[in-house]
């Protein structure tokens, strides 16, 4: 990504040590840039990405072990067809997003 190498290459090597955390999505152009540049910092993937992937990897699984498993038409077949719906909830609605955001938050304000 040269537009990005021209841009930080006009700050100073101290200037971009005070950054501590880059996000981007899982581009690996990024992932370099913050690798060069941003040699202190923390790269975190987006959540977007993250939920994206995961939700690519559920759905695959559940389609593969639904054509595996299941004969098309059978109760099996037709429940883990219905079943995509529970998988993409709102993450918000599980008690664990609450611990997890909690925790990511207090570990992040004591190191920085």
């Amino acid at each position: 990504m040269p537009y990005l190498r021209d841009y930080f290459n006009n700050f100073k090597t101290n200037e971009l040590n005070y950054v501590r955390i880059v996000i981007s999505d899982m581009d690996d152009g990024y992932a370099t840039i913050a690798r060069h540049y941003f040699q202190k910092a923390i790269h975190i993937v987006d959540m977007f990405h993250v939920i994206r992937l995961l939700t690519t990897a559920i759905n695959t699984l559940r389609v593969r072990t639904m054509n595996l498993y299941a004969d098309k038409g059978s109760v099996d077949y037709n429940f883990m067809e219905k079943i995509e719906n529970y998988f993409f909830v709102a993450i918000e609605t599980f008690p664990i997003f609450f611990i997890l955001t909690n925790l990511l938050v207090r570990y992040f304000t004591t190191i920085f």
